[in-house]
């Protein structure tokens, strides 16, 4: 398929200068170790299914070691996306395990960090653990890796710490996933009353199987049966709990509990620049200071039901999906409905299928309408490549479903619409210039092929082809 980009070509005749300019820090900002690591790293024994590394940095004046995961992709990946994955306050990297190899499945290079303080990362006692910080630690780590930008997945305190990175970091971020995020609501306003932090510490480091495990059932899956997979991550937990390093675990949750509950995500949503996608399990009950609590405040704590769509209808640019019946985990609780929610969001899947299913009737004109106005949004792992959307379709994958392939197609013809249009606004001011009216010849024939390729690409999908079978002019 032949590649013709109007808007590159009208760019470089009518552009003089092209100004790079670049940045670097001087100051090394840490090293990563990618030698022998020991099964059990600071206090935590569970085995990875991947190699640990280590990224060793200096920050707050002690030197500091953060456990990670680096998984290559599977397939080829020229656009060399990455998916940084965060996990949750009661969780670590591994427990991202499935959606990881999903991910490297898809041609993602995935990370999986274990924060500070946590698994089998340095747990400092005499350290500030605000979301900022968290997420400056994770933004020099992919620095140190080379990862100019990426993917950021973030679970539960995860989902915190993603949100403040995307805030900190917008230019770095390529997409936005909040799984079940803490903070969608402020806990203290609504009356949860200060816990010392010495208290916090003295019920956490009780901590075992069987209250871990009491917490999560009622807490993470409520209205659900426990499954015996469950009991791998509680283990994880208790072992920890139990180990060498429990007592320093435990006031590193007392710590991040007091930090976490004057630091809610909800009032700066609005400030979010990134294409991000909320994804919620509905019956997630899950609340920082409901424990200690009077009846009277815990009830007012956890709807995620209700929070989840509240967030989203704050987030300027925000697509959200409601898991039904599922609770804090839903990529534990149902692996599968996770990765095809993420899939479904990224690429517009409802949509399209709308259009095709309903044919021409006024329904499917108004959808197919609504896809054309927020097509930006949409596939967003194929958007912000060197190359346009055109130029992808060769690559199109055979898992591709008819649905998804016309999903591009619809992207496809708004990236035309808009580059004629940019092209033929460039030359507005030179309207009687021989130059100007040869170049507008030429526009008016390249959009008049597009339209013919475009129409050609709609026919074939709707005759069970695919768009590799369509030759462009």
């Amino acid at each position: 398929m032949k590649i013709f980009s109007v808007f590159t070509a009208f760019s470089a005749i009518l552009s003089c200068t092209a100004v790079v300019s670049a940045q670097s820090n001087p100051d090394p900002i840490g090293t990563i170790y990618d030698g022998h690591v020991p099964a059990n790293l600071y206090g935590s024994s569970y085995p990875y299914p991947w190699p640990v590394k280590l990224f060793n940095f200096y920050n707050q004046r002690q030197k500091l070691t953060m456990a990670f995961m680096d998984i290559p992709a599977r397939k080829h990946n020229k656009h060399k996306k990455t998916a940084v994955l965060l996990h949750g306050g009661n969780f670590c990297g591994v427990t991202w395990s499935d959606t990881a190899r999903q991910l490297s499945a898809a041609g993602y290079r995935v990370i999986l960090p274990d924060d500070i303080g946590f698994c089998k990362s340095s747990k400092p006692q005499g350290y500030s653990y605000n979301v900022q910080q968290q997420a400056l630690n994770i933004h020099s780590l992919l620095t140190a890796l080379g990862i100019d930008r990426a993917t950021i997945i973030g679970h539960s305190m995860g989902g915190m710490i993603a949100a403040r990175y995307g805030l900190m970091y917008p230019d770095n971020v390529q997409q936005l996933f909040l799984v079940n995020p803490l903070g969608l609501e402020d806990w203290v306003a609504k009356g949860v009353p200060y816990l010392s932090i010495d208290a916090s510490y003295e019920s956490g480091v009780v901590s075992n199987f069987t209250t871990l495990k009491a917490y999560e059932h009622a807490n993470y899956f409520p209205n659900a049966p426990w499954k015996p997979e469950y009991d791998a991550w509680v283990h994880m937990l208790a072992d920890i709990y139990a180990g060498d390093y429990g007592s320093e675990y435990s006031y590193v949750m007392a710590l991040v509990t007091d930090t976490l509950l004057s630091q809610p995500v909800i009032y700066q949503l609005p400030l979010l620049q990134t294409r991000t996608y909320l994804l919620v399990g509905d019956s997630d009950v899950s609340a920082l200071g409901k424990a200690w609590s009077s009846p009277d405040v815990a009830a007012k704590l956890g709807h995620y039901h209700e929070l989840g769509p509240a967030a989203a209808a704050m987030i300027p640019n925000c697509k959200l999906h409601m898991f039904a019946g599922l609770g804090h985990a839903p990529f534990l609780q149902d692996p599968k409905a996770f990765y095809d929610a993420r899939q479904e969001l990224v690429k517009g899947y409802d949509k399209a299928k709308d259009i095709l299913r309903q044919g021409s009737t006024e329904d499917s004109q108004e959808a197919l309408k609504g896809v054309e106005r927020g097509g930006w949004m949409m596939l967003a792992d194929l958007e912000e490549t060197e190359t346009s959307l055109v130029a992808q379709a060769d690559d199109v994958s055979e898992e591709w479903t008819p649905e998804d392939q016309m999903t591009l197609l619809l992207l496809m013809e708004e990236e035309s619409r808009a580059n004629i249009e940019k092209a033929r606004s460039l030359l507005a001011p030179y309207s009687n210039s021989s130059q100007a009216r040869s170049l507008r010849k030429k526009i008016d024939q390249a959009d008049a092929e597009k339209k013919r390729y475009f129409q050609e690409c709609r026919d074939t999908l709707l005759a069970g082809g695919r768009l590799e079978d369509v030759e462009e002019e």
